[in-house]
């Protein structure tokens, strides 16, 4: 990427980071059925872009996959009820998928060789998996209290949750005869996981120093802003550098 690019968007990560610590309380008070559309869209778009002569069925099992993974998996390991949630979301999901399917492969494309639309949908996408990833480890907290069970128990989920969408690429790729196996990038899994331990630790270590209630909820619920905050501002950052990476993709 060009030198003067790059601080352009350093800047913009600072600004959405200033204002998510001033309006966090009103922020992640939101029901995350509103943070739902710009977790989609990151994934609808970066893969369609990866993989644009891909047929309509391969796109949306890959997609769906990819928006509903974590979600699912999470559900899965707590046994929760998500009937009306899910419901929403998958509306919102079909609701995406039609809308894209309207834009040309060159709209898809102008929009996000677009510097500030990508660090928004890039940084939701960020916000959308700490407070999932949150969420999960102050069920584990609330379920078996703070110990070293717990704690073993809240990485490896965290890091499952961290590696999903990774590996729907992996099974992805190869089960499509149109990616070269040497393109499938395996050890990409291995960031994933890392980035899950050192997250879901620093999540426990927060919510461990916090009140952290007696009910609980894998999708959303009341924990302290500031473990939501930190973990947010992780992944952001984190987000960030992929979408200057991608960025070169426009070149």
């Amino acid at each position: 990427m060009e030198g003067g690019k790059k601080p352009q968007i350093y800047f913009s990560i600072s600004a959405f980071i200033v204002l998510l610590c001033i309006f966090q309380e009103e922020f992640f008070m939101l029901p995350i059925e509103s943070l739902f559309p710009g977790h989609a869209i990151y994934y609808i778009i970066t893969f369609v872009l990866r993989y644009p002569n891909s047929h309509q069925i391969r796109r949306i099992l890959v997609t769906f996959s990819l928006s509903f993974g974590e979600v699912i998996l999470t559900s899965l390991i707590f046994g929760a009820d998500l009937h009306r949630s899910f419901t929403i979301l998958i509306t919102e999901f079909v609701v995406i998928y039609i809308a894209h399917t309207l834009l040309s492969p060159r709209e898809i494309y102008e929009s996000f060789k677009n510097k500030a639309f990508r660090t928004v949908v890039f940084n939701l996408e960020a916000i959308w998996r700490a407070i999932l990833l949150v969420s999960a480890m102050h069920s584990v907290i609330t379920i078996h209290k703070l110990s070293q069970y717990s704690i073993v128990l809240g990485v490896l989920i965290g890091v499952m949750k961290m590696a999903t969408a990774a590996i729907v690429h992996v099974i992805d790729g190869f089960l499509c005869v149109d990616v070269p196996v040497r393109e499938i990038e395996v050890s990409g899994v291995g960031i994933y996981f890392r980035n899950g331990i050192i997250v879901s630790t620093l999540s426990l270590i927060l919510l461990s120093i916090s009140e952290t209630g007696t009910s609980y909820d894998i999708l959303y619920e009341t924990t302290p802003d500031y473990a939501k905050l930190i973990t947010s501002i992780y992944f952001m950052l984190w987000y960030t550098h992929d979408s200057i990476e991608y960025g070169s993709f426009f070149k």
